[in-house]
């Protein structure tokens, strides 16, 4: 598949393509002889798995991090490597989690702040 091909499939921008390629998410992308992209069907595989990670808000680095290993677990690792590989992502699932869950809080925080002042205006108004 050519990176029009590829892009219309996954849904991300070919710009969006090049960079991940550049920093290095997408690796080992082959070319022809005009120095095309051309992309594999793992490499498809790899952008969903990519695009699944985003939907769950993770940063770059941390994708970058989830990719430092196979990032499409697949039957020939082993076991023991498999169990390495969840243990890792585990780890910044749960990171991430809390990230998520301090955010959470600061907006709640917020949000009482909010109806504070909402409260206050209101009885002003109302005299």
């Amino acid at each position: 598949m050519n990176i029009n091909e590829i892009a219309t499939q996954t849904g991300f921008s070919e710009y969006t393509l090049r960079y991940y390629e550049k920093i290095g998410l997408l690796c080992s992308i082959k070319r022809d002889q005009s120095g095309r992209r051309l992309y594999s069907k793992k490499d498809l595989d790899l952008l969903i798995f990519i695009k699944d990670l985003k939907l769950l808000g993770l940063s770059i680095n941390d994708m970058l991090s989830f990719g430092q290993e196979d990032c499409v677990i697949n039957s020939d690792l082993s076991d023991i490597c498999i169990e390495s590989i969840l243990i890792r992502r585990n780890v910044i699932l749960k990171k991430h989690l809390e990230e998520l869950d301090h955010q959470i809080n600061e907006l709640q925080q917020e949000r009482g702040q909010i109806l504070k002042c909402i409260d206050k205006y209101q009885n002003f108004l109302n005299g």
